[in-house]
């Protein structure tokens, strides 16, 4: 891992720029910090409407994009479809050299980090988890290519805090934010490996089948169908839905459900338009207080807390 370490290191030495700017759509801002795993980027939004941004890749290589807020749709001409980053998801992709793309952004507020790097040093982490599987996949990758999507754990969202407040500056700024970058890479990489390693043999029917699941779950989230109701709309039997939809969407079904009516939740409060009991309402819950307790677990604060800070930049 050493090694690994040292060639991040020579690759990528840029210091640290953080960029504020105003364009038509609404505000955003970018803190961009080169560190031994590669180059990080916090990205925020606060969009007045629905925007698309097009922009090429300059030069190859790997990414991941780690959505904690918001939502937004990446497309370029190598993917059969737009890859949705949503919130509470991590990516893992490739993006190939000179080619456009665009970015649709569909919500309000929209807060991500992405984290950069060579396909040379994705390639040396996959030889130490010997992902023999993604280490193929990346080889083969000469277009842009989206890997895999799950959601972000607990410790993820705590090295990414640690990263983004570190209390050092100078020197000991870069130490730390370089061994947190690579603690969350490694952290990232052994998710991955472990929902692969556990991943049941689907058939291409399941794969189609796992998806029109997701999507009619999330068609209402207010009154979602129970387990055994959509697995009767898919036709599939209980065991194959619960275990097939966490392997091929990375999350439980209850947990997909929450992080979407959360989304809905936070967009709803951010726009301070609704009572915290509408906004519960029109997120699916009728307890105002279990509600509350949600919405804190997942984002930290409660809704009232969050209303305060409406200002998306401080």
């Amino acid at each position: 891992m050493r090694d690994i370490h040292r060639r991040m290191a020579r690759e990528h030495q840029c210091p640290q720029r953080p960029t504020r700017w105003c364009k038509q759509f609404g505000e955003s801002s970018q803190r961009l910090t080169s560190v031994a795993n590669g180059l990080f980027s916090e990205q925020r939004y606060q969009l007045e409407k629905p925007t698309t941004v097009a922009d090429f890749n300059a030069s190859e290589g790997c990414f991941l994009i780690l959505t904690l807020a918001g939502e937004s749709r990446y497309h370029s001409p190598s993917l059969k479809r737009a890859c949705t980053f949503s919130m509470g998801k991590v990516t893992l992709g490739f993006a190939a050299k000179n080619e456009h793309y665009t970015i649709a952004l569909q919500q309000p507020q929209i807060q991500q980090y992405s984290f950069s790097f060579s396909k040379p040093v994705l390639h040396a982490y996959l030889q130490e988890f010997d992902d023999a599987e993604l280490l193929r996949a990346l080889e083969r990758a000469e277009e842009t290519t989206i890997f895999n999507q799950i959601a972000i754990s607990p410790t993820q969202r705590a090295l990414l805090e640690k990263w983004s407040n570190t209390p050092f500056c100078g020197a000991l700024q870069t130490i730390h934010q370089e061994m947190c970058a690579h603690e969350l890479l490694i952290s990232l990489l052994q998710s991955l490996s472990a929902q692969r390693a556990a991943r049941p043999a689907l058939r291409d029917s399941d794969r189609d089948r796992l998806q029109q699941a997701h999507a009619i779950l999330l068609h209402d989230i207010q009154n979602p169908p129970t387990i055994k109701a959509l697995a009767q709309m898919c036709a599939l039997n209980t065991d194959k839905l619960i275990k097939g939809f966490k392997a091929v969407h990375g999350d439980s079904i209850h947990k997909t459900l929450v992080h979407a009516r959360m989304q809905r939740a936070f967009v709803l409060q951010q726009q301070g338009e609704k009572s915290v009991q509408q906004v519960a309402f029109e997120s699916g819950y009728d307890n105002v207080s279990y509600f509350i307790r949600v919405f804190k677990r997942e984002f930290g604060k409660t809704p009232g807390q969050l209303l305060k800070e409406r200002r998306f930049f401080i």
